[in-house]
């Protein structure tokens, strides 16, 4: 065989111009309010479901165990679901107190919004928006921190089982969709960024309450009472990825690791990106929301014990 040295250097180049258009990553606007205005809602477009979607995820090396474990806050109603904000600070749903709080990066925490029913998960928008899983009245809530302006019901879900309404949301960076583990009907919708439209991508999960979205567009969900986290992919169909004790939500770290919350066990799990084999990170009371913080670490709701805590693994 002979070796074309010209080829091979081509590429390697290629492969270094793909490595980095993946670590690539958008600045987002960060909100400017610091009020806490009580939530509203208006009218909201029904939910017509139609279609399916998704693909494959690539694999990328694991990581280095065992953590270390730092409180970040503590003394909550019910510390929830998490998301990231630009400027690194950390945002919560609080369930006992009807509320969203931030976390800032030097540990203060400000509540930004009252009266909410049960809040659950939050993606932040790109132009700094939110939107808000409220499980009680099974919809979602669309709020402008920096408008002074109310939260309004962004879509309306429904609920044909009469069972717990829906919990965590994700978004995808690719396109803008926002999707919903529809938690009470055993589905995963992908919502386009209007609302107006609302694709059912998988059906017949117990009751799925956590989603992430991988690099391809695959969609990894944790289904709680099925207790297994899953792969939704292209053709609709449902990979499972591994059997877990009630998982709650699930999120990929920049290597494609997967990190899932455990209510059964009371644990923090990781899903190797190579080869799939599932490690125990630390064991925690009520693990519930689960993110990747700025510095590559995990946050969690130990909602247990009322806290918010960092998980650093690397």
């Amino acid at each position: 065989m002979i070796f074309d040295f010209r080829f091979a250097t081509r590429l390697v180049i290629s492969a270094f111009l793909f490595f980095l258009a993946a670590c690539a990553a958008p600045t987002l606007p960060a909100p400017t309010s610091t009020a806490a205005p009580t939530a509203t809602a208006t009218a909201a477009p029904s939910l017509t479901p139609t279609a399916t979607f998704p693909p494959t995820a690539t694999p990328f090396p694991a990581l280095r165990l065992p953590p270390t474990i730092t409180p970040l806050a503590k003394g909550f109603g019910g510390p929830d679901d998490l998301a990231l904000m630009p400027d690194g600070s950390i945002l919560f749903s609080d369930i006992g107190n009807g509320t969203i709080d931030q976390i800032a990066p030097d540990g203060k925490v400000t509540t930004l919004l009252r009266g909410l029913d049960e809040p659950e998960g939050i993606v932040v928008l790109p132009d700094g928006a939110w939107i808000i899983a409220e499980q009680n009245k099974n919809r979602l809530l669309l709020f402008r921190p920096h408008s002074g302006q109310p939260a309004t019901t962004w879509l309306q879900l429904e609920n044909t089982t009469g069972k717990p309404g829906v919990d965590g949301i994700a978004r995808d960076p690719a396109t803008g969709d926002i999707i919903v583990p529809d938690s009470p009907n055993g589905r995963v919708l992908r919502v386009s960024a209007d609302a107006k439209s609302i694709r059912v991508i998988a059906a017949g999960l117990v009751r799925p309450t956590g989603a992430q979205v991988e690099r391809d567009g695959s969609v990894i969900v944790a289904d709680e009472y099925g207790n297994a986290v899953v792969r939704v992919r292209a053709d609709g169909g449902i990979e499972t990825l591994g059997k877990f004790a009630t998982p709650d939500d699930v999120v990929a770290d920049a290597a494609g690791n997967l990190f899932v919350a455990s209510l059964g066990d009371n644990s923090i799990r990781m899903v190797e990106a190579r080869g799939g084999a599932i490690q125990l990170i630390a064991a925690m009371r009520d693990p519930q929301g689960i993110v990747v913080d700025a510095a590559g670490d995990l946050v969690v709701a130990e909602a247990g014990l009322n806290r918010i805590v960092r998980l650093v693994i690397r």
